[in-house]
C-alpha cells in the first residue's frame, strides 16, 4: 500500500512538472510569435557559455546564469538541449513609460525620444544649420525601407582628407535605446561647439567623424513609426545585428 502511494505521488508530481513545462513553453512561443523574440534565462557553467553564444544571442553571465534572447529558430534549438529554463518574468511585467517628440522643437530639452519623423528631421537639420562642416548621407534602408542615416563631420568635409576617420554606430539592439540618444546629443555637441572648444576644433579639423544614432530602426520602432515603448533587440528579419559579424 505504501508503495502504491508513494507511486501515485512521484507520478502527479511528474504530472505537475510535465504541465508546467508546456505551460512555460507556451507562454515563451506565444512571445515569439508577438514579438519574434523572447528574453530568458538558465543556469550553466563558464565552459558551457561559448557553445550557447552559437545558437542564442547571450545578454549577460553572472557566473551561475545565463540571460539570453532568441528568435524561434535560436529557440527551437535552444529547446532541443533539454535544458531548464525560465523566462525574465521582470522584463515582460515592466511598464515603459516614454514620452516622445512628436515635433523637432519639443526635443530641445532632450528629455524626449524622437518619432521616426523627427528623428529624420533632426539629422537633415544638423546638415542645414552646419553645411560647412556637416553632411548627411543615406548608407542603406532597413527591412522595413527605413532609412540608414549618416552624418559626416569635418573641417573639410565634403573632400576625402588624408586623416583618421571614424565611425560611431548606435542602437543596433533597437531597445538599447539610451545609445542612440548619446549618439544624437554628440552630434549636436560636437556642431555647437565648433570654433569654441579648442578641443572639439581640434578633432573635427584633423579627424572624419562618422555617425550613425539608429542602426536598427525597425527594432527601435517595432511598434510604429511614433513609439519606442515596444522597441526590441532584434530588426524586422528577428536577427540580432550585433550577434550577426563572422567569427
Amino acid at each position: 500500500m505504501k508503495k502504491i502511494f508513494v507511486t501515485l505521488i512521484s507520478l502527479t508530481l511528474l504530472c505537475l512538472i510535465v504541465k508546467g513545462q508546456n505551460n512555460l513553453e507556451e507562454k515563451a512561443l506565444s512571445i515569439l510569435e508577438n514579438r519574434g523574440e523572447v528574453y530568458f534565462k538558465f543556469k550553466a557553467s563558464s565552459v558551457e557559455v561559448p557553445a550557447y553564444s552559437k545558437i542564442l544571442s547571450i545578454d549577460n553571465f553572472n557566473g551561475k546564469d545565463v540571460f539570453a534572447y532568441a528568435n524561434k529558430k535560436e529557440f527551437e534549438r535552444f529547446l532541443a538541449t533539454g535544458k531548464e529554463y525560465s523566462l525574465v518574468e521582470s522584463y515582460y511585467n515592466q511598464s515603459k513609460a516614454l514620452t516622445m517628440a512628436t515635433t523637432i522643437e519639443e526635443m530641445e530639452n532632450w528629455d524626449r525620444y524622437p518619432t521616426y519623423d523627427v528623428y529624420i528631421e533632426m539629422m537633415q537639420k544638423f546638415a542645414a544649420d552646419y553645411p560647412e562642416i556637416c553632411v548627411l548621407d543615406t548608407i542603406g534602408y532597413s527591412v522595413q525601407e527605413r532609412l540608414l542615416l549618416v552624418v559626416k563631420i569635418s573641417d573639410n568635409v565634403n573632400n576625402q582628407e588624408a586623416e583618421p576617420e571614424f565611425f560611431y554606430t548606435g542602437m543596433m539592439h533597437g531597445d538599447e535605446l539610451i545609445s542612440g540618444m548619446v549618439f544624437l546629443r554628440l552630434i549636436d555637441y560636437i556642431l555647437q561647439n565648433y570654433g569654441t572648444n579648442a578641443q572639439i576644433t581640434n578633432l573635427v579639423n584633423n579627424v572624419q567623424i562618422y555617425i550613425n544614432p539608429f542602426a536598427n530602426p525597425d527594432g527601435t520602432y517595432y511598434g510604429g513609426d511614433n513609439t519606442v515603448a515596444d522597441s526590441r533587440r532584434y530588426n524586422y528579419d528577428d536577427i540580432d545585428l550585433n550577434r550577426n559579424y563572422r567569427d
